[in-house]
């Protein structure tokens, strides 16, 4: 600390005489006060990504209880913050000082910029099993990180100092592609990268996913229901009937159905015969009936869901037709919720929920339906990629944690 020194004129006891001024001066009078520095926190190292805006707060106090001042090294601005644009992946030293108009103290922390991470894509390979990722250098880049797993939750949630034994990782790619040849050895798998460069590990957004229905049928006989499989798309990705009906492996697509429900007091099946009319999107959150000719495994891949999914459902309160009730539905992996059909319908709003269908093919030579009452028996989990016939007494929109 520095002692300051402050000096006084005090004139006393001032008597007015004819022509003079009677009276005691003290001059050169000075007391001393102490004067400390302000103590600034420690400021910890900071990684954002190419693109975020900075804004820091720095705590500081004063013995003195001075009025304090902060101030900034570029590429900061005065109010501590600093907008990054395209471009500004890289280390930064920034300085932060805090003054109480005599007295300075300063702190220094390093800053990383990542530059954009949401780049990852995948595809099939040309046996339509194997999954191939890949994804664009990123400038600065050492290396990168792969993680995958069959646990969407864990990898969204993804601490990559201390992950479960559920997830997998592939370290120290130099190429920018990495083909999964066991990608077999699971129904759905999960995919994440990261990019290594300046001795930090900068884990990227984008989740991918491969999934591989198990679809059942027999080639003969005129039961349709042996032929029937109700599924859900897995992934973000964009579908339609067609490009989904016509890939089907070794030429067994049939046709895929939807369940058209524009309001509660009406329905309709739309259906899309492969190659022929009645094209229409598939969205995530819908549940479709599929037809293929036998049995076969079918692979796709895209961009993995991991936010909630919203449902519009369709219902009468009154009426004998169970039509204008039903929705077809699908769901998602990664969800707070236990995945089972009583916690979904005692979760639909005000009380509407009344029950949830699937249908069950343990061969391809049986099928069942499988119908859980709220509250009542028969409760089953609900599966990624599996479509669903839920029940509602009333119009809701539900999201579905």
């Amino acid at each position: 600390h520095i002692l300051q020194l402050y000096h006084f004129t005090i004139l006393l006891n001032i008597l007015f005489f004819p022509n003079k001024i009677t009276g005691a001066v003290i001059t050169k009078s000075y007391f001393n006060v102490s004067n400390y520095p302000p103590q600034l926190d420690d400021l910890p190292n900071l990684m954002i990504n190419q693109g975020d805006l900075l804004s820091i707060y720095p705590n500081a106090s004063d013995q003195n209880n001075d009025n304090l001042t902060f101030y900034y090294s570029s590429p900061l601005n005065s109010s501590g913050q600093w907008q990054t644009q395209t471009g500004d992946s890289g280390i930064y030293y920034i300085t932060v000082t805090v003054s109480d108009g005599y007295l300075n103290s300063s702190k220094n922390f390093t800053l990383l910029v990542n530059p954009y991470c949401s780049n990852l894509s995948i595809n099939l390979t040309s046996n339509n099993i194997t999954a191939n990722l890949s994804w664009n250098n990123l400038s600065g880049a050492d290396f990168y990180n792969l993680y995958y797993s069959e646990n969407l939750c864990e990898l969204n949630n993804l601490n990559i100092t201390n992950y479960s034994s559920s997830i997998y990782k592939i370290q120290n790619l130099t190429s920018y592609s990495w083909e999964d040849l066991n990608s077999t050895q699971n129904k759905t798998r999960y995919y994440r990268i990261s990019a290594n460069m300046f001795g930090f590990e900068n884990l990227c957004s984008d989740i991918m996913i491969k999934h591989t229905y198990d679809l059942l049928a027999t080639s003969s006989g005129s039961n349709d229901n042996l032929r029937k499989n109700w599924i859900s798309l897995p992934t973000v990705s964009s579908y339609d009937a067609e490009s989904f009906i016509s890939k089907v492996p070794n030429d067994y697509g049939i046709r895929i159905k939807k369940l058209e429900r524009t309001n509660a007091s009406n329905y309709n099946f739309l259906v899309h015969n492969k190659a022929g009319p009645n094209n229409f999107t598939m969205n995530v959150s819908v549940g479709y009936e599929v037809e293929v000719s036998n049995n076969l495994n079918y692979t796709i891949v895209g961009k993995a869901l991991a936010n909630a999914l919203t449902y519009n459902l369709l219902g009468l309160s009154t009426g004998s037709n169970d039509n204008y009730r039903k929705n077809w539905i699908g769901t998602r992996s990664c969800t707070l919720n236990n995945s089972d059909a009583e916690t979904f319908i005692v979760g639909v709003p005000n009380d509407y929920g009344i029950r949830v269908k699937k249908l069950e093919r343990p061969t391809n030579t049986t099928y069942s339906y499988l119908v859980h009452n709220k509250l009542g028996p028969n409760n089953f989990t609900m599966n990624l990629g599996y479509g669903y016939e839920a029940e509602v007494s009333d119009n809701q929109n539900y999201t579905y944690n």
